[in-house]
C-alpha cells in the first residue's frame, strides 16, 4: 500500500513538473482564491449584499444620569462594523429614561456597512438565517478611551435580503443587559441590503463584468463553475471564441481538464480502495468481536456451569456435614443414653451394694442377738433361774430370729444373684457401646476424609477454570491490545498517505492556480479582442440590416414586376387563343371558299 502510493506520489510530482517546465510562471493566490469562491458561490448559491445599518436612536431606563458617549458595534465571528457617536442626548427625570439620537446618513452620520453572504433556503424559498450581534456600547469612565458593551441583542439579515427591493427597513429591536433591573434598553435602526450583482472582492485590475464571466465560463469544463446570477452573462456565442484563443490558451486547457479528470479517478480509485479495506478491515473486527463473544459467552456459560457445579459441591459437602452433624448429634445422643444406662445401672448397683451391706449388719445385728440369746439361755439353763415359759418364748423368738435370718440371706442370695446380672449387663453394653463407638468414629473419620478429597478436588477444579478464565481474559486483551495497535498504525499509514496526497494534490492545485493565471491572462488580452469584434460586428449587423431593408425593397418591387409580368403573360396567352381562333376561322372559311368554287 505505501509502495503503490509513494509510485503515485512520484508520478504525480514528475507530472508537476513537467507541466512547470511548461508554463515558467508564478500566479498570486488571489486568483485562486477568486476562483475557488465563484466555485463556491455557484455551487451554494450565494450571493453577495451590502448591508447597512443607520442607527437612529437608542433608550434605556436607568437610575442615575450617565453622560458617557454611546455608539453602536454589530458583528459575526470576526467581521466587526461601528458606527459614529451619538450626537445628541435627553434625559426625562420623571421615568428616568436617557435617549441618544444620531444624525441622518445625509446629513453626515456614517452607517456601518459591510459585505454579507446569503444562501438560498433549503425550501427554495428566502435565505438561509444570517445572524448577527448588535451592541451598544459607551465609553468606559475610568480610562475615557476604551469603550464597553452594556447591551446587546441578535438579528437575521436574511428578512431584510431581497434582490427585487432596495429599500430600507425601519425597525426597533429590544436589547438584553447585564444587569436588567439598570438596564431596559431598546434600538431603533434602518436596515438596508442591496444585491451585489457582480460583486468581487480581490478586484484589484481594471477587469470588466465581461472579463469575469468570461473567465469562470472558459474554466466550468475543468472546475464545474456556474455563475451565481445568469441575467448578468453577455451572450458570446456566434463569436468563436476558439477561434480568438491563443495556442497557448487551447494547449493548457486540455491538460487541465485531463489532469483534473486523472486526478479525479486516482482520487476515486484510492477511495473506493480505502472503502474496501475499511469494510474488509470492519468485517474482520466483527467477525473477532463475534468470536470474542462467543468466547466469552462459552466462557461465562462454564462459568456459569462450574459455579452450579461447585453450588452443588458446596450443597452436597453441607448436606453430608448436615449428615454427619446428625449422625454425631444421634450418636451423642445415643452415647449419652447409655451412659445414662450405665449411671443407672452404676445407682442401682450401688443401691444394691448398699442395701446388700445393710442386710448383712441385720445379719450380723440378728446373729448377734441370737448369740446373746443363746448366751442367756446357756446363762438361764445354767442359773436355772428362768421357767419353762420364758425359756419356750426365747425359744420361739430364736425360732423367729432363725427364719428372719434366714429370710434375709435368701434376701442376700437374690440381691447378688440380680448384683451378678447387673454387673454382667453392664459389662456387655459398655463392650456394645464401644465397639458401636469405635465403628461410628471409624465412620466419621472415613467419611471425613472422602469429604475433604471431594473438596480439595472442587478447589482443584475451580483453581483451574480460574486459571482458564485468568488466561482467556489475557488472550482477549492482548488480542484487542494488537487489534487496537494494528488499527492504529493503520490509521496512522492512511493519515500520512493522505498527507502526502493532500500535499502532492496542493503541489498539483497549485500547478492548475499558475494555469488558471496564464489563461486569466490570455482571456484577458482575449476579452478586448471580443470587445473589439462586438463593436465590429454590431457595425456590420447595422449595415446588414440596412442591406437587408434594400433588398426588402427591391423583393417588393420584383413581386410587383413579377405580377405585372403575369398579367402579360395571361394577356399574351389570350392574345395567341384569339389569334388561333381567327386563324381557324379564316381557314374554314378559305375551305368553305375552295369547295365553293
Amino acid at each position: 500500500m505505501v509502495v503503490h502510493a509513494g509510485a503515485r506520489a512520484s508520478t504525480r510530482a514528475e507530472m508537476f513538473e513537467s507541466l512547470h517546465r511548461q508554463l515558467h510562471t508564478s500566479t498570486p493566490m488571489r486568483a485562486l482564491s477568486r476562483v475557488a469562491r465563484a466555485t463556491n458561490a455557484g455551487r451554494r448559491g450565494g450571493r453577495k449584499f451590502e448591508v447597512d445599518v443607520v442607527p437612529i436612536a437608542a433608550s434605556w431606563t436607568s437610575a442615575r444620569d450617565e453622560s458617557e458617549s454611546i455608539k453602536v458595534r454589530w458583528r459575526r465571528r470576526a467581521k466587526t462594523s461601528t458606527s459614529a457617536e451619538a450626537t445628541t442626548r435627553t434625559r426625562s427625570d420623571a421615568c428616568g429614561t436617557t435617549t441618544v439620537t444620531w444624525t441622518r446618513e445625509e446629513e453626515g452620520c456614517s452607517s456601518t456597512a459591510t459585505i454579507a453572504t446569503l444562501f438560498g433556503g433549503k425550501d427554495g424559498r428566502g435565505f438561509e438565517a444570517k445572524t448577527y450581534t448588535l451592541e451598544l456600547l459607551r465609553r468606559r469612565a475610568s480610562d475615557g478611551a476604551t469603550w464597553e458593551t452594556t447591551a446587546r441583542g441578535e438579528i437575521d439579515f436574511a428578512e431584510f435580503a431581497n434582490v427585487m427591493d432596495v429599500r430600507g427597513s425601519r425597525v426597533t429591536i429590544k436589547l438584553e443587559t447585564k444587569n436588567s433591573e439598570r438596564w431596559d434598553a431598546t434600538l431603533e435602526c434602518e436596515i438596508r441590503a442591496r444585491w451585489l450583482r457582480a460583486y468581487d472582492a480581490d478586484r484589484e485590475d481594471a477587469m470588466t463584468d465581461l472579463s469575469c464571466v468570461s473567465a469562470i465560463e472558459s474554466l466550468s469544463v475543468a472546475t464545474d463553475v456556474t455563475p451565481s446570477d445568469g441575467a448578468d452573462e453577455q451572450d458570446l456565442t456566434g463569436f468563436g471564441l476558439q477561434s480568438l484563443l491563443s495556442p497557448v490558451a487551447e494547449s493548457v486547457s486540455p491538460i487541465v481538464v485531463r489532469q483534473s479528470e486523472r486526478r479525479e479517478a486516482m482520487a476515486r480509485a484510492e477511495l473506493e480502495t480505502q472503502s474496501k479495506r475499511v469494510n474488509e478491515l470492519e468485517v474482520a473486527l466483527e467477525t473477532i468481536k463475534n468470536e470474542l463473544e462467543q468466547e466469552r459467552a462459552n466462557s461465562a456459560a462454564e462459568k456459569r456451569a462450574h459455579q452450579k457445579a461447585m453450588v452443588l459441591v458446596h450443597a452436597e459437602i453441607a448436606t453430608a456435614k448436615e449428615d454427619a452433624k446428625a449422625a454425631s448429634t444421634a450418636k451423642a445422643f445415643a452415647a449419652a443414653k447409655s451412659l445414662e444406662d450405665i449411671e443407672a445401672l452404676e445407682y442401682e448397683k450401688n443401691a444394691a451394694v448398699r442395701a446388700k451391706k445393710e442386710l448383712e449388719f441385720e445379719r450380723n445385728a440378728l446373729e448377734r442377738r441370737l448369740y446373746e440369746r443363746e448366751a442367756d439361755i446357756a446363762r438361764m439353763a445354767s442359773s436355772r433361774e428362768v421357767t419353762e415359759s420364758v425359756a419356750r418364748d426365747l425359744e420361739l423368738e430364736r425360732s423367729a430370729h432363725i427364719k428372719e435370718i434366714e429370710r434375709y440371706k435368701a434376701q442376700l442370695d437374690a440381691a447378688d444373684a440380680q448384683l451378678d446380672a447387673l454387673l454382667m449387663s453392664h459389662r456387655n453394653e459398655k463392650a456394645e457401646f464401644n465397639r458401636e463407638l469405635e465403628r461410628q468414629t471409624k465412620l466419621r473419620f472415613e467419611t471425613e476424609r472422602s469429604l475433604e478429597s471431594e473438596l480439595e478436588v472442587a478447589h482443584a477444579e475451580a483453581d483451574d477454570l480460574r486459571q482458564q478464565f485468568q488466561n482467556l481474559v489475557a488472550e482477549t486483551t492482548a488480542l484487542h491490545s494488537a487489534l487496537k495497535k494494528s488499527a492504529n498504525e493503520q490509521k496512522n499509514t492512511q493519515i500520512n498517505i493522505a498527507l502526502a496526497e493532500a500535499a502532492q494534490a496542493k503541489c498539483d492545485l497549485r500547478a492548475v492556480t499558475e494555469e488558471l493565471h496564464d489563461v486569466r491572462l490570455v482571456l484577458d488580452s482575449h476579452v478586448n479582442e471580443l470587445i473589439a469584434c462586438k463593436l465590429a460586428v454590431a457595425e456590420t449587423q447595422h449595415a446588414e440590416l440596412k442591406l437587408r431593408r434594400e433588398l426588402h425593397r427591391s423583393r417588393e418591387k420584383a413581386l410587383s414586376y413579377a405580377e405585372r409580368c403575369t398579367r402579360m403573360e395571361r394577356l399574351y396567352t389570350r392574345m395567341e387563343r384569339l389569334y388561333a381562333e381567327q386563324i381557324c376561322s379564316t381557314n374554314a372559311v378559305d375551305a368553305a371558299a375552295e369547295v365553293l368554287s
